[in-house]
């Protein structure tokens, strides 16, 4: 079963062929990606984020088998192609059409670029990807499957993943950063574009992956109406058929006999904000100032005898805060990052007690990302500074397939019956996944979960 790597061209390197021609593919597009023209920022950082993009939705789509070296072949020379259609090609050369995507595809099969495509299948399908990013035409790709490197491919569904990376890179990462230093007073002709991209920090898939959630942090009134009509321009912009190819995705096996890999990507794009009405009715619960809202913990094997433990989840102030105080939920031996919505932040550390020297707007939903070693086989989940909902705790090569499943549970250092559940335990890629809700209707227990 393929394994993610950093990137695309990590898993397409694993078929030698491949990966030496992908990395000549970029080389070649890195010394096109300067000439891209547009309204927006279209260099080699777009080209590289929505390669990391399309591989996200990979993981999202909950199917790690379905990104073989020639799906992440496909998806990443794509990547690195996708917006030729915007350069001029040489002085007396006719300016791009309006539709990139369909320039940029007459140009890969006319051989206008010259490219190390493996064979003429490669090109095809390349081609067809970059050929409906802009227009969302895919009933203009031929239906059904078409057989790439001895393997099955989709092209449709290929096309599906990779229009919607390419819509996702609307974050902070894609705004300049001119713009970002002052403001607006720079790029007036672009502003309301450049107000909304300069205050979303990151993107994920809802639970049910129906929904893709931005993370937004406005700084003003004016940032905010400018992220809310980008998502709406962004629902507009995801016409029916690349819906339709959505929510149907097919991946193939080695060959026809075996049955595709079938899945779905979400179809919308929401804000995601914080319950305010429950946020107020918890907030004299939290002395400290806020809830914390999805939590999720990834315990790795350990190294020298200390675990790796990465903690996701966010924070809604329930008034303004100068300084957050986490309780980790392990003792950290030391902390090799901390992001505050993406951004590295130098934390202080006191036992399990994790300082963050950063401001907090009430009501802002903020997402913060640690990871730390620990030496404990224990963690502690304190209910007096937090509500936690869909939150889940990841082993990752701590056990093994001999583990009495039935007998992990939660316990509780209080006078009462833990309100700790689990909803559920799975083993999924040799991982064993644990899903559970903690009530904070009793803060004055500490929740333990042993393994």
């Amino acid at each position: 079963m393929p394994k993610h790597g950093r990137n695309l061209r990590d898993i397409a390197s694993s078929d030698a062929d491949l990966g030496s021609r992908i990395n000549g593919i970029w080389r070649i597009a890195g010394e096109l990606q300067w000439a891209q023209r547009g309204s927006t920022t279209q260099g080699r950082e777009h080209c590289e984020r929505v390669e990391e993009n399309a591989l996200l939705l990979l993981k999202e789509a909950k199917s790690r088998s379905v990104c073989t070296p020639t799906v992440a072949f496909i998806l990443s020379a794509a990547a690195a192609l996708h917006d030729v259609g915007k350069i001029v090609l040489g002085t007396s050369a006719p300016k791009p059409l309006p539709d990139h995507g369909a320039e940029g595809r007459r140009r890969i099969l006319e051989s206008a670029i010259e490219i190390p495509f493996p064979d003429g299948e490669f090109q095809n399908i390349i081609a067809d990807v970059v050929g409906v990013h802009a227009n969302a035409r895919f009933s203009s790709i031929p239906a059904g499957y078409r057989q790439c490197n001895n393997q099955i491919v989709w092209p449709r569904s290929l096309a599906a993943v990779f229009r919607l990376a390419d819509m996702l890179d609307a974050t902070r990462a894609r705004t300049p950063l001119a713009y970002c230093k002052f403001r607006g007073a720079l790029f007036e002709n672009h502003r309301e574009v450049w107000l909304a991209r300069g205050s979303i920090t990151a993107w994920e898939c809802d639970e049910d992956r129906r929904q893709v959630l931005l993370q937004a942090r406005p700084p003003s009134p004016e940032a905010a109406r400018a992220v809310e009509t980008l998502v709406k321009l962004t629902n507009a912009d995801l016409h029916k058929d690349h819906k339709r190819a959505l929510k149907s995705l097919r991946f193939g096996r080695t060959t026809i006999h075996r049955p595709p890999i079938e899945c779905h990507l979400p179809t919308k794009v929401c804000l995601r904000q914080p319950d305010r009405r429950k946020v107020k009715e918890l907030a004299g619960q939290f002395p400290r100032g806020y809830v914390v809202h999805d939590r999720t913990i990834v315990v790795k094997r350990p190294a020298n005898d200390q675990f790796a433990v990465e903690e996701t989840f966010y924070i809604t102030a329930t008034q303004p805060i100068n300084q957050l105080t986490i309780l980790a939920a392990a003792a950290p031996v030391s902390v090799s990052q901390l992001l505050v919505d993406n951004e590295p932040t130098a934390p202080k550390i006191l036992g399990r007690t994790v300082e963050v020297p950063r401001s907090f707007k009430e009501n802002m939903l903020t997402k913060v990302e640690m990871r730390y070693e620990a030496t404990e086989r224990v963690l502690r989940i304190d209910p007096k500074l937090a509500v936690f909902n869909s939150a889940t705790l990841t082993l990752r090569g701590l056990l093994d397939s001999t583990t009495d499943l039935s007998a992990l549970d939660f316990t509780a250092n209080g006078p009462r019956t833990p309100t700790a559940a689990i909803r559920d335990v799975r083993s999924e890629d040799g991982e064993l996944i644990i899903e559970y809700r903690i009530s904070a209707a009793d803060p004055a227990r500490v929740y333990e979960f042993k393994w």
